[in-house]
C-alpha cells in the first residue's frame, strides 16, 4: 500500500473500533522516565497506526503527588480502579464518595 488519501480515511475509521485488544503489548515504558515517541503511519495496516488507551489520574490525599495509571481495561481486562469507583460509589460513605471526583478516567 502506498501513502495515498486512503490510509487516513482507514485510520479514522480504525478510532471508531473501541473493543480491539491487538494493542496489549504495545507502549510498555518504565515508570519515572521520559520518552520521545515519533508517531509514524502504519502504511501495511493503516489501522494499527493509532492507539487507543485509557487511563486513570489523580493528586494523593496522604502526601499531594500526582499519580496516572494505564487501565486495563485497555486490553480487555478488569480493572481494580473501575471496579473501586463503582463500589464506593454504589455503596460508600459521603466523605468517599467525594474523594472520588479526584480520580479522573480518561
Amino acid at each position: 500500500m502506498t501513502l495515498t488519501k486512503n490510509i487516513f480515511a482507514e485510520i479514522k475509521a480504525s478510532l471508531s473500533n473501541k473493543n480491539d485488544n491487538s494493542y496489549k503489548d504495545i507502549i510498555k515504558f518504565e515508570s519515572g522516565k521520559t520518552y520521545t515517541v515519533r508517531l509514524v503511519p502504519n502504511i501495511t495496516e493503516p489501522k494499527k497506526t493509532i492507539y487507543n488507551y485509557k487511563h486513570h489520574s489523580w493528586k494523593s490525599h496522604s502526601n499531594g503527588q500526582f499519580f496516572t495509571s494505564l487501565c486495563p481495561s485497555t486490553y480487555g481486562e478488569n480493572c481494580p480502579i473501575d471496579s473501586y469507583v463503582m463500589k464506593t460509589y454504589n455503596n460508600g460513605t459521603d466523605e468517599e464518595k467525594k474523594k472520588l471526583g479526584d480520580i479522573s478516567r480518561k
